[in-house]
C-alpha cells in the first residue's frame, strides 16, 4: 500500500510567457521584473541569443536557471528559452531537436515553450506529434487571430491536437493580446489548477512591449510518496528475549500435520504469522531519517538563511553570498566524510568504502523515463511503466495450455523429498544476515533467533512442499525493486534497470534446497550440457570463458580459424512461461512432484514494485522467474537447455542468459557462413519457444593468426540488422580480440581498477584518512578483483613449453602488460600508505602488503592450477586438461603433481553434534567419565595423524576394549605429500577396517575416536574434497555396521589417544616412502608456499639492504 506525505512542495507556481523580440534590454527587463514579482517560471520567445567566438551568448540572472536547445552555429540559435527559479526541480526533455519548441519538467509538471514563426509551417510539427503527459502546460506565441491561426491548416491541426489530448485554452476567449489587435499568445493545459493572470503585464507595457504577456498561476498538489514503514527488532536483550518468548509460546499452536497443498499453505502462513507477531510485539517501526544531507551543519544553516534573504530583496551581493554558501557546503562535506573515514575500523566500513570506490550509478533522482515514445515523470509513473515493460514481456497467450503438450521423458531422475534438520538449518540460517527481507519483514536474524523452536516446523514445511509439489502461496509474493544496472549511463531507458525480487527469507529455505538438489542431479544425470554453466556448484563465469579460450587456441595451433558469435536472451528470467517450463522438466525426466513444484512456484504470483521512494500495490504476474529467488537460475538453465543439447551447428557455450557459438574451419568465409546458419537456427528455436534474442547485444569476432586474414571481416545478419566484427568483443567480462592477445581486456580492466584506486587514494592522505591496515582491506576488496579479473583466462605465465620440443621453454610476451598493471598497483599501494611519492617502489610493496603485479599474476595462476584438481569429472575444464597443445589451460594444469580428483557431492548434510567448547581439562574429564558408561564389549578405535617438520606425515591407531590393559591392535603407516587432515582421515579408515576384522558379532558396537573436529564432521557429514575417497569409503563401511564417531581431546592423558599419537609419529618416521598420490590439501598448500618462495626471492633481490 502506498502512503503519502501530504506536505506540499510549494503552494503555487507563477509562470510568465513573453516575447522579447531578440532585444537584450527587454530580455534583461523581463528577468529583473520576474525576480521582483517572484515569478517561478519565465517562458521567453525570441530571446536574446547570439553566436560569437564559437559559443552561445544569452541573458542569465542569479535567480534563475536557463534552459535552451544547444547551438552549434549562428544559424541554429534558440528561438525559445525557459528560465526556472533556483531551488525548483527542473529537467529538460530531449523530445525534439527543433529550436522552436522546448520541453522542461518542473516539479513534476511538463512545461512546453513554443514559438510559431510566421510563414514557417514546420515549427509546429514537433508539438503536434507529441502526446502530452497527464500534467502539461503549453504556452507560447502562435500568431492567431480571433481564435484562428493565420494558416487555416495549422489552426485546424492545433485545435484538433488540443481537443484530442483534452488540452483546454486558458486565455480569455477572443481577447486580443497585441496592442493593434490580434491573438498572438496562447496557453493550453490539461490540469485543473491553472489560472490566468496579468500580474506584471502593465509594468512590461510601460517598458515598451507591444503585446500583453501571459501570466499563469498553477496550484501544485504534488505529494511525495512515502514507503510503507517496516518493523525491525532491536539488539537490546529485552527486545530479543520478548521476541523469543513470543515465538516459543505461539509456535505450539501451528499444526504440523500436512496432508495436501492447503495444509502446506496453512503451515507456511502459521510460521510466518508467529514470526511477524513476535516482531510486531517486540520490535518497533523503522523511522526513516528526514534529512538525507547528513553533512549539513550550523554554518550551512546560517549561510543558507543569508542566501534566502538576499534573494527576497534582490540584493546585488547575491552572487557573492551564493559563493560563500557553496564554500560552506564544501567544508561541511569535507569535514563530515573525512571524520567518517578517519574513524572507520569495522568490516562493515570496509564494504561501505569499497562501494564508494566502485560506485558507477548516480545517487540522485533518475531522469524522466522514455518508453514507447512517451515520457514518464513521477516515480509512480516510472514504476508502473517499468513493471509493464520488465514483468509483462510475454503473457498467458504465449504459453501452452496446461497439460496440452504431451511429452515423453528421456530418463527417470531420482529426486528425494526427505530433508534433514541440518539441511534445513543451512538453507534457512546460514545465509548472510544482511539479506533483504521480503514483504513479510522477516529477515535472517529473526530466523536464527527463532530456530530452536521453528526448526522442526521448517523442516516439515520444506519436506512436504517437495513431496506434494506445492509451493506455499505466502511465499509467492515479492517486492520487486527496480535497480539501475552498474555501468549504465542512460537512465531514461527501461533497459538500464534490472528488476530484483525481494522474496521471503523463510521461503528461500525451500528455494535453496530445491536449487541444490536440482543442480546436483542435473550434473550427475547429464541433463545439462557440460559447457552450460551458471548456478551450478564449482562452476564460474571465468571457467566457461577459459574453456572457450582453450578451444580457440587449439584451433589456431592447428592452423585453422574460428568465428565466435555471442547472443543474449532478451528479458531472460522474465520471459519464462510456467506451462512451458513444466513441459520442459517433464521431458527431461524430472519426477512429477518436482514438475508440479516448479509450476506451482510460477503460478498465481503477485508482486509490488519499488522505485526510488515509491512502493506500488500488488499486481498479478502471468509469467517470469523472480530474479533474487535461489531456484530461479537453475530453473532458467533447465528452461533453455535445448540450446546446448540439440542445436547442431558449432560448439555452444552458456552462462545464465549469455550464450556463445564457436565455429572452427579452414577459412573465415566458411566459419562466418556456418555461424550465420547457427544464428538462424537459434532464432528459429526462440520463435518456437517464445524466447527473443536482442539483436543489439549480438556480436561477432573472427580469430585468425594468418596475415592474409587481417582484412577479411565477413558479417552476419540478425533479423534486419547486419552485425560486423569489431576490434574486440566482451563476453562474461572477458574481452576477446582477433589474435587472442587479450591486450584490450587488460587495458580496459587496468583503466577501471586505476579509477577505483584513485577514488580510494582520494580518501587517504599523510595527515588524514583511514589507518593503513584498514585502507589495505579496502584496496584488496575493491581494486585487486577488478585489476586481475579473468587472469585465469588470459595470463599465459612468463614462459611455456614449445609444441615441437617439450624440453624447450619459450618466453611469453607479458612484460609490457605487467608493466601497465604495475602502475595501477602502485596507485593502490599509495592509497594504503600515508607516504610521499619519493618512497622507493620496493619499499612501497613491502609496507603496503600489495604484491607486485608479476608475483600476483603467478599466484593467481598457481591457485587456478590447484583449483583445477578439485573440479569434478563433469566440469567443462576437466575434459580439456589432457593434450599436447601449449594452451594457457594445459600449461597451468602441468604446474603441480596430480591429486585424486573428487566427485561432486550434494550440499545436504546429516545432523551432527556441535563441537565441544570447554577447556581441555574439562573436556578430558568429561570424556573419561563418558568412557566409564560404555559396555565392555564395545571396540574402541583411537586414531591420529602426525606431520613432521620435513613434510612427511604418518597415521596410527590403537584398538582397545574397556577393562583391558593392552591394546588389541596397534598399526601405523607413512604418507608423503599430504597434510595432517589427510593423515587423520587415513587413520580413521584404517582403524575402522581393523575393528571390522576384530569384531565377533556383526552387531558389535564400534566407536572411533579422533582429536580433529573437522575430520569428525567429514566422517559424519559431507566429505571434504581432500581425501574424499577415504571419507566415502569410511561412510560406506560404517553404513553396514554399528559405528559411532566422536571427538576426543588430544594430548590430555587419555591412554588410547596417546597410543595413537605415538603410532602416528612412528609411521611418519618410517624410512620407506609411500606410494600414495598427493592430496588436494597438499597441492593447495604447495601453491601458497610457491608464492611465498617467489616473494622471498624478489625481496632478497630488491630489499637486499634491509
Amino acid at each position: 500500500m502506498v502512503r503519502y506525505n501530504h506536505k506540499r512542495l510549494r503552494r503555487q507556481l507563477k509562470v510568465l510567457s513573453v516575447n522579447v523580440q531578440n532585444s537584450d534590454t527587454k530580455n534583461d527587463d523581463v528577468l529583473a521584473l520576474g525576480a521582483r514579482v517572484e515569478y517561478d517560471v519565465i517562458h521567453v520567445q525570441e530571446p536574446y541569443a547570439v553566436w560569437a567566438n564559437d559559443s552561445l551568448i544569452f541573458k542569465d540572472h542569479p535567480w534563475y536557471m536557463a534552459f535552451a536547445h544547444p547551438a552549434t552555429s549562428e544559424h541554429d540559435t534558440p528561438r525559445v528559452m525557459t528560465y526556472v527559479r533556483e531551488g525548483l526541480k527542473a529537467k529538460p526533455l530531449a523530445i525534439s531537436e527543433s529550436r522552436y519548441t522546448l520541453w522542461v519538467v518542473i516539479e513534476g509538471v511538463t512545461f512546453v515553450n513554443v514559438y510559431c514563426q510566421p510563414e514557417h509551417h514546420e515549427s509546429l510539427e514537433p508539438l503536434l506529434q507529441w502526446p502530452p503527459d497527464a500534467r502539461t502546460v503549453v504556452t507560447g506565441e502562435f500568431y492567431a487571430e480571433a481564435g484562428m491561426c493565420r494558416w487555416p491548416s495549422d489552426g485546424k491541426s492545433l485545435s484538433e491536437w488540443a481537443e484530442e489530448h483534452a488540452l483546454q485554452l486558458i486565455d480569455p476567449p477572443k481577447v486580443p493580446t497585441h496592442d493593434q489587435g490580434g491573438i498572438f499568445d496562447l496557453a493550453f493545459s490539461n490540469m485543473e489548477d491553472v489560472a490566468y493572470t496579468q500580474s506584471g503585464a502593465k509594468d512590461l507595457l510601460k517598458l515598451g512591449f507591444d503585446r500583453r504577456t501571459l501570466g499563469l498561476c498553477i496550484t501544485l498538489r504534488v505529494v511525495k510518496p512515502r514507503s510503507e514503514r517496516k518493523h525491525i527488532l532491536g539488539h537490546d536483550p529485552v527486545s530479543v528475549e520478548m521476541f523469543e518468548r513470543m515465538v516459543k509460546c505461539f509456535i505450539k499452536c501451528v499444526d504440523t500435520n500436512v496432508r495436501n497443498g492447503d495444509d502446506v499453505d496453512r503451515l507456511a502462513t502459521g510460521i510466518s504469522e508467529v514470526l511477524r507477531g513476535g516482531l510486531h510485539v517486540a520490535g518497533r517501526l523503522n523511522t526513516p531519517k528526514g534529512n538525507r544531507k547528513v553533512w549539513w551543519n550550523e554554518e550551512c544553516n546560517l549561510v543558507h538563511k543569508e542566501v534566502l534573504k538576499a534573494r527576497r530583496s534582490c540584493s546585488e551581493d547575491l552572487p557573492e553570498i551564493i559563493k560563500e554558501f557553496k564554500g560552506a557546503v564544501r567544508r561541511a562535506k569535507r569535514a563530515y566524510w573525512g571524520e567518517k573515514i578517519d574513524v572507520a575500523d569495522t568490516k562493515r566500513a570496509v564494504h561501505a568504502m569499497s562501494a564508494w570506490a566502485e560506485r558507477t550509478t548516480p545517487s540522485t533522482e533518475s531522469p524522466p523515463l522514455v518508453s514507447g515514445g512517451k515520457y514518464f515523470l513521477t516515480a509512480e509513473e516510472k514504476a508502473e511503466e517499468l513493471r509493464r515493460v520488465k514483468l509483462q514481456r510475454v503473457g498467458a497467450g504465449d504459453d501452452h495450455p496446461l497439460g496440452g503438450i504431451p511429452t515423453a521423458p528421456r530418463r527417470s531422475i531420482a529426486f528425494s523429498h526427505e530433508v534433514t534438520l541440518r539441511e534445513a538449518w543451512l538453507a534457512t540460517c546460514a545465509s548472510a544476515e544482511h539479506t533483504a527481507p521480503g514483504t513479510d519483514d522477516i529477515n535472517v536474524r529473526l530466523l536464527r533467533l527463532a530456530w530452536p523452536w521453528i526448526g522442526e516446523h521448517v523442516r516439515i514445511l520444506v519436506s512436504k512442499s517437495l513431496e506434494l509439489g506445492h509451493y506455499p502461496r505466502v511465499f509467492r509474493e515479492a517486492e520487486v525493486v527496480m535497480l539501475p544496472k552498474p555501468g549504465k549511463t542512460d537512465f531514461s531507458s527501461p533497459k538500464s534497470y534490472r528488476p530484483i525480487s525481494l522474496t521471503s527469507c523463510l521461503g528461500k529455505a525451500l528455494g535453496r534446497i530445491l536449487s541444490w538438489r536440482l543442480s546436483y542431479a542435473a550434473i550427475q544425470e547429464g541433463v545439462l550440457h557440460p559447457d552450460q554453466i551458471g548456478s551450478l556448484p564449482k562452476r564460474a563465469a571465468t571457467d566457461i570463458a577459459a574453456a572457450l579460450t582453450h578451444d580457440v587456441e587449439v584451433a589456431l595451433e592447428n592452423g585453422d580459424v574460428a568465428t565466435m558469435v555471442t547472443m543474449d536472451v532478451e528479458g531472460a528470467f522474465d520471459c519464462v512461461l510456467p506451462n512451458r517450463l513444466a513441459s520442459r522438466l517433464r521431458e527431461q525426466g524430472w519426477p512429477d512432484h518436482v514438475t508440479k513444484l516448479a509450476a506451482s512456484f510460477m503460478t498465481e504470483r503477485r508482486c509490488r514494485v519499488r522505485f526510488e521512494d515509491y512502493v506500488g500495490g500488488f499486481h498479478d504476474l502471468e509469467c517470469g522467474l523472480p530474479q533474487g529467488a535461489p531456484e530461479s537460475p537453475i530453473l532458467f538453465a533447465l528452461y533453455v537447455q535445448p540450446i546446448y543439447q540439440f542445436l547442431d551447428i558449432g560448439n555452444r557455450y552458456g552462462y545464465a542468459d549469455d550464450t556463445a557459438q564457436l565455429v572452427v574451419g579452414s577459412s573465415l568465409e566458411y566459419t562466418a557462413q556456418r555461424a550465420a546458419l547457427g544464428v538462424e537456427e537459434l532464432l528459429a528455436w526462440g520463435r518456437d519457444n517464445a524466447i527473443a534474442f536482442g539483436p543489439e547485444k549480438t556480436e561477432i569476432m573472427h580469430f585468425s593468426r594468418r596475415p592474409c586474414d587481417d582484412d577479411v571481416n565477413p558479417t552476419i545478419i540478425h533479423g534486419d540488422r547486419e552485425i560486423s566484427p569489431g576490434t574486440d568483443m566482451r563476453w562474461l567480462g572477458v574481452f576477446f580480440d582477433r589474435k587472442l592477445t587479450f591486450s584490450s581486456h587488460v587495458d580496459r580492466w587496468i583503466a577501471r581498477a586505476s579509477e577505483v584506486a584513485c577514488n580510494v587514494l582520494s580518501m587517504s592522505g599523510t595527515s588524514s584518512g583511514p589507518p593503513p591496515w584498514f585502507a589495505r582491506q579496502v584496496a584488496k576488496a575493491s581494486i585487486e578483483p577488478i585489476l586481475y579479473y579473468g587472469a585465469e583466462v588470459w595470463y599465459p605465465g612468463v614462459s611455456h613449453s614449445d609444441i615441437q620440443d617439450e624440453n624447450e621453454v619459450m618466453p611469453t610476451e607479458v612484460a609490457q602488460v605487467v608493466e601497465r598493471m604495475e602502475m595501477a598497483v602502485m596507485t593502490a599501494a599509495r592509497a594504503i600508505l600515508p607516504d610521499w611519492e619519493t618512497l622507493p617502489i620496493s619499499d612501497l610493496h613491502r609496507e603496503s602488503g600489495m604484491l607486485p603485479a608479476q608475483l600476483m599474476l603467478e599466484h593467481i595462476r598457481r591457485r587456478h592450477a590447484a583449483r583445477l584438481q578439485s573440479l569434478d569429472p563433469d566440469h567443462p575444464l576437466v575434459s580439456r586438461l589432457e593434450g599436447d597443445m601449449p594452451t594457457r589451460l594445459q600449461q597451468a594444469w602441468s604446474l603441480f603433481p596430480k591429486a585424486e580428483r573428487p566427485v561432486l557431492r550434494s550440499k545436504g548434510e546429516p545432523p551432527r553434534a556441535p563441537p565441544e567448547t570447554g577447556s581441555k581439562e574439562e573436556e578430558a574429564k568429561a570424556f573419561k567419565a563418558y568412557l566409564l558408561t560404555l559396555p565392555s564389549t564395545d571396540l574402541l578405535a583411537f586414531t591420529d595423524g602426525s606431520l613432521l617438520d620435513n613434510g612427511v606425515a604418518g597415521w596410527g591407531f590403537s584398538i582397545r576394549r574397556l577393562g583391558t590393559d593392552s591394546p588389541l591392535r596397534l598399526s601405523n603407516g607413512r604418507l608423503d605429500r599430504v597434510e595432517v587432515f589427510d593423515a587423520e582421515a587415513h587413520a580413521a579408515l584404517h582403524g575402522l577396517q581393523a575393528c571390522l576384522e576384530l569384531r565377533t558379532d556383526p552387531g558389535q558396537c564400534i566407536r572411533v575416536f579422533l582429536d580433529n573436529q573437522s575430520v569428525v564432521d567429514c566422517l559424519l557429514g559431507r566429505p571434504a574434497d581432500s581425501s574424499q575417497k577415504e571419507f566415502l569409503t569410511f561412510q560406506e563401511l560404517a553404513a553396514g555396521a554399528n559405528v559411532h564417531v566422536r571427538w576426543v581431546p588430544g594430548h590430555s592423558g587419555i591412554r588410547g589417544n596417546e597410543e595413537a599419537d605415538a603410532m602416528a609419529k612412528q609411521g611418519a618416521a618410517r624410512a620407506e616412502p609411500s606410494t600414495n598420490p598427493p592430496s588436494l590439501a597438499w597441492v593447495m598448500r604447495r601453491a601458497r608456499e610457491a608464492t611465498l618462495e617467489t616473494y622471498e626471492e624478489w625481496a632478497a633481490y630488491n630489499l637486499a639492504s634491509l
